[in-house]
């Protein structure tokens, strides 16, 4: 059978403590004990390179010295005594009359420069320029389109001219009505109202019968 293992601190065992230091009062350490300080490593300073050394200039050169005996100082002296002084005489002044060109090439006529477009904006002024004869739109729905070109497929049909225009047969019933206008009678004509209601759908109905009526009237009256 087994001996079991003895419990506790073994006899042996001894803490080491001090009775200076039992008798202190304790000592607790702080977390930043245990963590060495880093201190900033310096570093040397960079020394600046060294700018290589620049190579010496050359020497200037020297002419050399030519030694001249006092014989030969006379002689050229006396060489140059002897010859005349040269006088510079002024050019003639060019000549003022146009350069003619050679008879091998022909003579060429001068070009006349390009029009710019102020010419062309001076030209074709808006002072000058007709102005366009006002215009007006008629906006019809579809069945007064229709009934338009009918009109005007008639009238291509039973005239003399084959390609008669809107616009002339415009023109022909406005005349028509503006001669009558004296004999126009609007006092049965209601308002026409929103656009929608049975009276806008009226309103044109009406207008018909005030300008047959008004055309009627003037041929009657003016029937030769």
């Amino acid at each position: 059978m087994a001996k079991p293992r003895p419990r506790g601190l073994p006899s042996s065992f001894q803490i080491g403590v001090s009775a200076a230091t039992l008798s202190a009062p304790v000592e607790l350490g702080e977390y930043l004990d245990d963590v060495p300080l880093l201190r900033p490593e310096r570093r040397p300073p960079v020394q600046p390179a060294a700018e290589p050394a620049q190579p010496p200039l050359p020497a200037p050169e020297v002419a050399p010295v030519v030694q001249v005996t006092a014989a030969e100082a006379r002689r050229q002296e006396q060489v140059s005594e002897r010859q005349p002084l040269m006088s510079v005489e002024p050019l003639p002044p060019a000549p003022s009359c146009p350069l003619v060109a050679p008879t091998g090439e022909p003579r060429r006529a001068p070009v006349e420069p390009p029009r710019t477009p102020q010419y062309v904006e001076e030209s074709f002024s808006p002072a000058t320029a007709k102005p366009s004869p006002p215009r007006k739109q008629v906006n019809m729905n579809p069945e007064t389109l229709r009934m338009v070109d009918e009109l005007i497929h008639h009238i291509q049909s039973y005239s003399g001219q084959k390609d008669a225009k809107a616009s002339e047969m415009f023109h022909g019933l406005v005349s028509a009505l503006y001669d009558s206008r004296a004999y126009l009678n609007f006092s049965d004509v209601p308002p026409r109202g929103q656009w929608g209601s049975p009276t806008a759908r009226a309103f044109p109905v009406a207008l018909k019968k005030v300008f047959r009526d008004a055309i009627a009237e003037w041929c009657a009256r003016n029937r030769r």
